[in-house]
């Protein structure tokens, strides 16, 4: 176990009624401070122009394991500043994490970077995108709205970067997707059913027409998706849907099983269109993650240098600034001209990588 500094930019224009340089929140097991972006070096690390930075200390066991709290604190503390203004509240980007543990020989320190002009390029067919925007403008369904709002659900899922909140966007694309599949599969009375009720007032009988899962029953037998599988999704949405069990341990099962709904709506929406599915799309889908960093490039090095506090140069903490661009070669990629340190003392370097939506090292 170590001691870190973890410290996240968000782009978000308010104010507290006290002025003072730095506004700290101590607890037991972490700390915050929020601090405005001003400096002109602010701005140069942050990559923004505006807003506040959140620098949470706290211990974990690694530097990985440390952004990862650091993140959910960084999460919980804006979502509650949201509730107590009522108004949106810009999610929060991990700038740098380090080791600021005492007395150790070399310290874990990682840099993000978010301003560079490079992404994984994910090269879009002209001809194949146009037929499908034809085929999504000229659909001519009887729940065109359900159609557009499933898609909107989909780019949705897709980009989420908290883990529920991708599952729940992915289900609910199936879920509105759900009259069309119906239709699709050509499902008795296009999925739907009536239902005899009784008033509770005055106990006489009506009838009720509502929707029934069939065209999403049809859709997984039509993609052969394990009926076994699809049961633990379904109890994973009620787990959170409906309260009757503790969100630890369903963050794991969110991340499990998003790649498979996107998939399922992925394919649903395609059918619907009656277009055919592509291979290279489904593996992309199945790589999805919420990636809290974002699409980024990172740089990770060793600090050997057993004072922390040695090592900040004319600034709260140490930071890196990438001269030129990241450039990609056939064997990975590399710095046209290298890395300039602003910070005391040796280092060594453990390398530059990407991450993000752009190419998700980890599942690939």
């Amino acid at each position: 176990m170590g001691q870190y500094l973890t410290v996240f930019a968000t782009k978000v224009n308010f104010d507290f009624d006290q002025k003072l340089p730095i506004y700290n929140f101590d607890y037991p097991s972490f700390s915050v401070q929020f601090r405005r972006i001003s400096t002109e070096i602010d701005k140069e690390i942050s990559c923004l122009s505006y807003g506040w930075f959140l620098e949470v200390t706290l211990i974990a066991d690694t530097i990985q394991s440390a952004i990862t709290i650091g993140s959910e604190k960084t999460d919980l503390f804006l979502s509650t500043l949201s509730l107590e203004t009522g108004v949106e509240v810009h999610r929060a980007n991990i700038i740098l994490a380090c080791d600021i543990t005492e007395e150790v020989e070399s310290r874990d320190f990682i840099q993000y970077f978010y301003d560079r002009p490079f992404s994984r390029a994910n090269k879009v067919n002209l001809e194949s995108f146009s037929n499908h925007l034809d085929s999504v403008l000229n659909y001519s369904g009887e729940h065109t709205d359900r159609l557009f709002r499933s898609i909107r659900w989909f780019r949705r899922g897709v980009k989420e970067d908290d883990a529920m909140d991708q599952f729940l966007a992915l289900w609910q694309g199936l879920e509105t997707l759900n009259p069309l599949l119906a239709q699709h599969y050509g499902c008795d009375n296009a999925g739907k059913e009536i239902i005899e009720r009784t008033c509770c007032k005055t106990g006489a009988t009506f009838y009720s027409e509502i929707t029934n899962k069939e065209g999403l029953q049809q859709h997984l037998i039509a993609t052969g998706f394990s009926e076994k599988e699809w049961k633990k999704i379904v109890k994973l949405r009620n787990s959170i849907s409906h309260g009757f069990a503790s969100f630890t341990g369903l963050t794991e099962g969110c991340i499990n099983f998003s790649p498979d709904l996107g998939n399922l709506l992925y394919k649903g929406i395609i059918a619907i269109l009656g277009m055919p599915a592509e291979v290279h799309i489904a593996k992309q889908i199945s790589n999805i993650a919420p990636i809290k960093p974002g699409e980024c490039i990172y740089i990770h090095m060793k600090f050997l240098q057993s004072d922390y506090s040695l090592i900040p140069k004319n600034y709260s903490y140490p930071y890196v600034t990438i001269q030129n661009n990241l450039v990609e070669i056939e064997e990975g990629f590399e710095i046209e001209t290298g890395l300039l340190p602003h910070f005391n003392g040796e280092y060594i370097s453990e390398g530059i990588g990407v991450s993000g939506r752009g190419m998700n090292l980890e599942l690939i």
